[in-house]
């Protein structure tokens, strides 16, 4: 249950960080709502918005119309609501609060032991452990259960500017779509390599190689990166398209996630541990997230090259999609290959 709070609660600071972005958007159709209902309604629109929006009636109605005075109704409705909703926001706060640690914590403690609970042992693998202790640590935390809703702030992103382009899509504009999920891929390498950081890190003293740890942070990286594909082909799916070949663009690059997660963590190793496995947070180590950036950008875009060149030498797109589709498996073997020369066991 806690986990599912914390999943939540992401996911809701996310949205609302993303409903303040977009404010300036839809702040004309609110104008314009607001004019059209006063109108069809009347004086009493002011007193509605006094009743249901209190902290911020004012602020509509003289947007919607100019110079609106209120009558002492108003402003004393207005008033007595504000200050019940900050009671009941105060209240409702609080509560939250004692629900959140008795959830987190187990409860207030009866100060006698109970019953011990048995002790499940479970053998698995050494990468699927190391999986699944890096994603019990990211949904404990809501700072590092951020990673997972990375791509939706990439689909903001890039949204306007498949949406905005005239004449319908063409292949440049998937290109660069693509390029934007290789940069939030390696920034996204950055977070996950945070986990560590909450004091559950076995890096030291136990016998497991640095490649094995960078392979668990990469398989929880890559779900991550094909999300964000997935987001750009159905953004790209609701665009009038030059060619529906596009849509394959994001299916192709699958194997460039893999191959930017274990470069971006190999480079981090290497100038942060000398190539041992270390825990990294982005306050103490902000430089890092700028080489995350453009090592992920780098690798990620030389498939996509390939396809442009492709395009301009012969104009099919089945035969770029066929060089981009081998550079990425390329790219991913000849990663996986050698990126243990960073690396220190």
């Amino acid at each position: 249950m806690s986990t599912v709070i914390r999943l939540a609660a992401t996911f809701g600071l996310v949205l609302g960080f993303l409903s303040v972005y977009m404010i300036g958007n839809i702040m004309p159709e609110v104008v314009r709502i607001v004019v059209e209902f006063a109108t069809s309604v009347g004086p009493i629109t002011y007193t509605l918005f006094a009743l249901i929006f209190p902290f911020s009636f004012g602020f509509l109605a003289s947007t919607a119309t100019y110079g609106v005075t209120f009558s002492i109704e108003t402003v004393a409705i207005g008033i007595v609501t504000a200050a019940f909703y900050g009671l009941v926001a105060v209240r409702a706060y609080r509560s939250a609060g004692a629900s959140l640690r008795e959830v987190s914590m187990g409860g207030a403690s009866e100060g006698r032991i109970g019953l011990l609970r048995a002790v499940r042992i479970e053998v698995t693998s050494p990468l699927r452990a190391l999986v699944t202790k890096d994603l019990k640590l990211a949904t404990k935390n809501v700072g590092s259960a951020f990673v997972f809703v990375v791509p939706l702030f990439l689909a903001f992103m890039i949204y306007p500017m498949i949406s905005f382009w005239g004449g319908g899509v063409r292949s440049i504009t998937a290109l660069v779509a693509i390029q934007y999920a290789n940069c939030f891929a390696g920034l996204s390498i950055v977070s996950i390599l945070m986990f560590d950081s909450q004091g559950a890190s076995i890096q030291e003293g136990f016998p497991q190689s640095t490649k094995l740890t960078l392979n668990a942070k990469a398989a929880i990286a890559l779900p991550i990166y094909v999300f964000s594909l997935a987001i750009v082909t159905v953004i790209l799916a609701l665009q009038p398209l030059f060619t529906p070949h596009l849509l394959l663009i994001p299916l192709v690059s699958i194997p460039t996630g893999y191959a930017i997660a274990l470069l971006v963590g190999g480079v981090i190793y290497k100038i942060q541990g000398g190539g041992r496995a270390v825990a990294i947070t982005i306050t103490g180590n902000s430089s890092l997230v700028i080489i995350a950036g453009i090592v992920a950008s780098v690798v990620g875009i030389v498939p996509l090259v390939g396809y442009g060149l492709i395009m301009i030498l012969t104009g099919s797109h089945i035969l770029c999609l066929l060089v981009e589709a081998s550079l990425a498996i390329l790219l991913a073997m000849i990663v996986n290959r050698y990126v243990s020369l960073l690396l220190k066991d």
